[in-house]
């Protein structure tokens, strides 16, 4: 049996799939998951995905994609974390929002609005705003 989930957010695929096998004998039963593992690599933490700007993950999109939900906040230049949240400028301040536009944190920017937030590996995220500003979201 394989189960397919599919996840849009801000435009981007990031594709979970899950395979089961199960086979069942007079005395023995044999159950196979596989799931895909979302890392800081298959995220998109910067503008063009990588610093090449290549604009491509390593994730496999659908063929036919359908539209699983719309985020109606003005975003700009947003990119997506390992697990799917959305770092953008909204409204003078870097917001994040999970994928059903639910707003995790915000944070006021003095200068108002900065340039696109780049993800680190350690879950910092950073922004080019007067003064420079690195920010920690798990505090």
């Amino acid at each position: 049996m394989t189960n397919k989930g599919l996840t849009l957010t801000a435009g981007l695929f990031l594709a979970t799939v899950n395979v089961t096998a199960a086979r069942t004998e007079s005395t023995r039963a044999q159950t196979i998951s596989i799931q895909s593992v979302h890392t800081w690599l298959n995220a998109w933490p910067m503008v063009g995905h990588d610093p090449q700007r290549t604009n491509r993950s390593p994730e496999t999109g659908p063929v036919y994609p359908h539209l699983l939900r719309t985020i109606k906040r003005a975003l700009s230049n947003p990119v997506v974390g390992p697990d799917g949240t959305i770092y953008a400028w909204a409204r003078r301040a870097l917001v994040a929002v999970d994928a059903s536009d639910r707003r995790l944190w915000r944070y006021r920017a003095s200068q108002g609005f900065g340039g696109p937030p780049v993800l680190a590996p350690n879950g910092s995220v950073g922004v080019v705003a007067l003064p420079v500003n690195v920010v920690d979201p798990k505090r």
